[in-house]
């Protein structure tokens, strides 16, 4: 075979392979740093559809199940995993309202602004990458600020507290105290899942008790967000490639 015919499929290849490589799933190899992972409504949630990755049953007065739907066009939520201060932040915001089998009861609907962070997040092994355990304020907290998208209703607010509840789940970790993990293969998702306990109460009722009625959890899947450089760096050898191609083409 002629050297210019073979440099041009050699390009071809080699460009095709740092593409697949762009979409294809990071490996994680680092054992510190900051990880963000983009979050995404989980595919086997008891009460889909509408499919949700967080469920907050008796949230309000207005329904039972409120749930939020995290691809929605409204929402954008992120985790950031930091394995250096063993913490683990949720945060963005959500769009939801009260679950009505196949879709939200009118005048539930609603954006959640929301802000967790879990405390002492330990690293997991095997299938489970990271889990919490403790409960209420100390293992973690957040807020839920909850907009109406009907004008007449009163925007409400809500606090969060990881709650443990898994002795169903078997597990490495001690059942009963695990209140959040991050895990490979839950419910057959062969992604990352994200998924754990929760009390509320709103702030209106002062230092009132933590409800925990019903469900109340987190149930999502997690994708890595790609590093910048990395992204920067094999579009940079494309480009390459792709010249040298040209180049060889006016030859």
């Amino acid at each position: 075979m002629k050297t210019s015919t073979l440099l041009p499929r050699l390009a071809v290849g080699l460009t095709s392979a740092i593409a697949v490589s762009v979409v294809a799933p990071i490996p994680e190899a680092h054992a510190t740093g900051l990880w963000s992972y983009d979050l995404l409504n989980h595919p086997d949630g008891s009460l889909a559809s509408p499919y949700y990755g967080l469920r907050l049953d008796d949230l309000m007065d207005l329904g039972d199940n409120y749930t939020f739907d995290f691809e929605h066009a409204d929402s954008s939520l992120t985790l950031d995993y930091d394995m250096d201060a063993m913490t683990i932040r949720i945060y963005g915001q959500a769009y939801g309202g009260v679950d009505s089998g196949n879709g939200y009861a009118a005048g539930s609907e609603g954006i959640a602004s929301i802000d967790f962070t879990y405390n002492n997040v330990q690293a997991g092994t095997g299938s489970t990458k990271a889990f919490v355990k403790g409960n209420g304020e100390d293992a973690g907290f957040g807020t839920l600020g909850f907009d109406f998208l009907d004008d007449d209703l009163t925007d409400r607010t809500f606090e969060l507290a990881a709650r443990s509840r898994d002795a169903n789940l078997a597990t490495d970790e001690t059942p009963d105290s695990v209140a959040f993990r991050l895990k490979y293969g839950h419910r057959d998702l062969e992604g990352l899942s994200g998924f754990g306990w929760l009390f509320s109460r709103e702030t209106t009722d002062g230092e009132g008790a933590w409800s925990d009625t019903k469900s109340k959890d987190w149930l999502f899947e997690a994708e890595k967000v790609p590093e910048p450089g990395m992204i920067l760096g094999l579009f940079s050898i494309g480009a390459l490639f792709v010249g040298r191609r040209k180049r060889t083409n006016q030859a």
